[in-house]
């Protein structure tokens, strides 16, 4: 099992370098590609693949999400209007199948995974610091929940959510913010003496200790979803890891975080 989950991260790892270091078409097709898997798992988890048409207009929806930064503003409202207009046909032609808890778990899907994993996308095209920037994505999602695994391993004596995620320990998830904030102050120590790009110290640790807390919060709703739903992981297309949900959890809640946070803030 062991050797399953490193094979299977070291090929994720590999892949996750190529496409970041490649051109930027090749991010956006990456983060289509999981779009579609990662909202596919959430309706199979929920049930809603009996209804074809509206599943495949949520993976329409996630699709014109990820691709919304190519098209003018107007073209997008456009776009969102008729994707309303044609769930709410799909809710009159089969009323009886089709509830509103359907809609808005199609909605919910495309905000969740589509919409915030396209912030992986605008980061990596913001002038200059992009080619960067992406990677604190990343870093933040991995960083958190190693540090967190391993001071849970050693210190932890206090379970913080028994009911959602029984494993999980507050000294865990202590560890796994403050771990974080270091690893984002050494990555801002190798850009700035590989590539001359200086970064506030200051803030890329601030930084770095919001992406740990969303980080968490982002792995127990999504434990907190597979619980409502009874099951243990959303797919089996990652061996040994579950599906692409299970790994992309994290990943999902601090993408906004750090676009948001460098547009508002800023890391300079």
């Amino acid at each position: 099992m062991l050797k399953t989950r490193l094979i299977t991260a070291g090929i994720a790892v590999a892949l996750l370098t190529i496409v970041l270091l490649t051109d930027k078409i090749w991010l956006t097709v990456g983060v289509v590609m999981v779009a579609l898997v990662g909202v596919s798992e959430l309706y199979a988890a929920a049930g809603l693949t009996k209804n074809r048409f509206l599943c495949a207009l949520g993976l329409i929806g996630s699709v014109l999400i990820c691709l919304g930064d190519m098209l003018d503003p107007y073209y997008v409202m456009s776009l969102v209007y008729i994707y309303i207009l044609l769930i709410f046909i799909a809710m009159l032609y089969n009323h009886k199948e089709i509830t509103l808890a359907n809609v808005a778990l199609i909605l919910f899907g495309n905000v969740y995974v589509a919409y915030f994993l396209t912030h992986v996308i605008l980061i990596r095209r913001m002038e200059g610091l992009g080619q960067y920037a992406v990677w604190l994505v990343f870093l933040g999602a991995c960083a958190t929940d190693t540090f967190a695994y391993f001071t849970g391993k050693a210190l932890g004596k206090h379970k913080m959510t028994p009911e959602i995620s029984p494993h999980k320990t507050t000294e865990g998830a202590v560890g796994g913010i403050i771990g974080t904030g270091f690893v984002f102050l050494i990555y801002g120590a190798i850009l700035s003496k590989f590539v001359n790009l200086q970064l506030d110290m200051t803030k890329l640790f601030i930084l770095g200790i919001l992406c740990a807390v969303v980080s968490e919060i982002g792995d127990l709703a999504a434990s907190a979803i597979k619980r409502h739903y009874n099951i243990k992981d959303f797919g089996y297309i990652l061996p040994g890891h579950g599906g692409v949900l299970d790994r992309f959890d994290s990943i999902l809640l601090v993408a906004p975080m750090v676009y948001l946070f460098i547009n508002n803030v800023g890391l300079m």
